[in-house]
């Protein structure tokens, strides 16, 4: 887990509790996202084994093609990595990712704006490419 920071490993040790989305002291919501009003909110946290999690609901008012919000540093993957799902209430299903620099980004080929499911995992440090 080389890119993992020293926070990050005191937070795994410690057994991290969520962080939450635009809540004091955390990540904001990227432009054009809020947190869903009556619905759980987007949390993400650090577990063993340099997994993360990230989980709950946003809402894009316009154009969902710009990051829902931004990992801080020691949550971040060592590359862009996909793994996160997403979907409307509607049931239309989306692709998401993480970008190395902590942009978490609905699948931009998909702007839909209403509130969205985004759920997933990813590790910090991916596998190496095969040969």
């Amino acid at each position: 887990m080389a890119g993992m920071s020293t926070a990050g490993y005191a937070a795994v040790a410690a057994g991290e509790d969520w962080h939450y989305v635009g809540e004091a002291g955390e990540p904001a919501f990227g432009t054009n996202w809020s947190a869903s009003s009556g619905n759980p909110a987007l949390a993400f946290r650090i577990r063993e084994a340099g997994m993360v999690d990230v989980v709950g609901t946003a809402t894009a008012a316009a154009s969902a093609a710009s990051a829902v919000f931004t990992l801080p540093t020691g949550y971040r993957p060592s590359t862009k990595t996909y793994g996160l799902a997403t979907v409307l209430p509607s049931g239309f299903v989306a692709g998401a990712y993480v970008e190395a620099d902590g942009d978490v980004i609905v699948d931009p080929s998909t702007p839909a704006v209403g509130t969205w499911i985004i759920t997933g995992q990813f590790f910090l440090e991916s596998p190496a490419l095969a040969p």
